[in-house]
C-alpha cells in the first residue's frame, strides 16, 4: 500500500507523537520500527540540542519555546518528533502530544556514548570539541561534565558527570505522567509486543504484516551495532561500584537490567 493510497491516508494517525531517549539508547531504531509497522505519516522532525555558541544569542527558554507542541515545528499533521530532551522540557515547552521513552541499560548506553564521542565522524561534524575525547572509559565516567553536555537537552543541568546526567534524564521521564516507557533490550528480543504497546499508547493502527527493522539499515551512527551486554568488556569492578552509587542518588538500581 503506497503513501498516496487513499486507504493508507484514511488509516493514518493524524497527529504526531514523540520518540525520546537519552543519546545512544535506540531512538532511531524505534522511530524506524514505527515507520515500517504503524499507519503514520512518513514525516520526521528532529529537535536538536541547544548550544550557546550557535544559538545566536537565544536563551534556552526562547530556543525551546520555538518548538511549542501546538504552534511550532510539530503543528503539521502526522509523523514523528524525535528528541533527547529532558522530561522537564517536554512538559514545559512541548505538551500536546504523547511521548514514548526508550530506556536502555545505562551501562551499554554509557559505553556507546563513550565510543560515539570519540569517533572521527562526531568531531568532523562538531569541530572544536576535542576535549570530549577520553583516553579511557573509566575516566569518561568520572570526569566533570563537559559544557557541551550540560544544557543541550535540559534546563538547569547540575549533574557532575555523565552517569548522573543519564540518571537524571531517565528519572525525569520515568516520573513523568502519561509517558510510555519501552526497553531497548526488549525490542531487540522481540519487537512486536513493544510496538503494539506503542500503537495503543499513541492510538495508531499497527499493520498486519509487521516486519523488524535491522540495526544498521538507516543512516544513523551506530558504532556499537546495538550489542546488548557489551558493557562487560569495558567495566571494571570499581566502575560498577561508581555507577551503582551514582544511580542510587536518583533511586535507580542496576538490578533492573541484570
Amino acid at each position: 500500500m503506497s503513501l498516496s493510497d487513499p486507504i493508507f491516508n484514511m488509516m493514518c494517525r493524524r497527529e504526531p507523537f514523540y520518540i525520546v531517549s537519552h543519546e545512544r539508547s535506540g531512538t532511531h531504531l524505534v522511530l524506524n520500527l514505527c515507520y515500517r509497522n504503524l499507519y503514520i505519516k512518513q514525516q520526521f522532525v528532529d529537535l536538536p540540542e541547544w548550544r550557546a555558541e550557535t544559538a545566536a544569542g537565544q536563551s534556552q527558554e526562547h530556543y525551546w519555546s520555538r518548538f511549542d507542541g501546538k504552534n511550532g515545528v510539530s503543528a503539521w499533521k502526522g509523523g514523528l518528533i524525535k528528541s533527547h530532551c529532558s522530561a522537564e522540557i517536554w512538559q514545559r515547552f512541548l505538551p500536546g502530544f504523547p511521548a514514548v521513552y526508550v530506556l536502555r541499560d545505562p551501562r551499554d548506553t554509557l559505553v556507546s556514548f563513550f565510543h560515539y564521542l570519540n569517533r572521527e565522524e562526531f568531531h568532523t561534524n562538531n569541530p572544536g570539541l576535542e576535549e570530549l575525547r577520553c583516553a579511557s572509559f573509566s575516566e569518561f565516567l568520572r570526569r566533570p561534565l563537559h559544557p557541551f553536555l550540560v544544557n543541550g537537552f535540559s534546563l538547569n543541568e547540575n549533574s557532575t558527570n555523565v552517569v548522573m546526567r543519564w540518571a537524571r534524564h531517565a528519572r525525569g521521564w520515568l516520573d513523568a505522567p502519561g509517558v510510555l516507557v519501552i526497553h531497548y533490550e526488549e525490542i531487540l528480543r522481540s519487537f512486536r509486543w513493544p510496538l503494539i504497546r506503542v500503537a495503543r499508547h499513541v492510538k495508531a493502527l499497527p499493520k498486519l504484516g509487521m516486519r523488524p527493522y535491522r540495526l544498521g539499515e538507516g543512516g544513523a551512527i551506530l558504532p556499537r551495532k546495538g550489542i546488548a551486554g557489551d558493557w562487560v568488556n569495558h567495566f571494571t569492578p570499581d566502575d560498577m561500584a561508581f555507577v551503582s552509587e551514582e544511580l542510587g542518588k536518583c533511586h535507580l538500581n542496576l538490578s533492573e537490567w541484570d
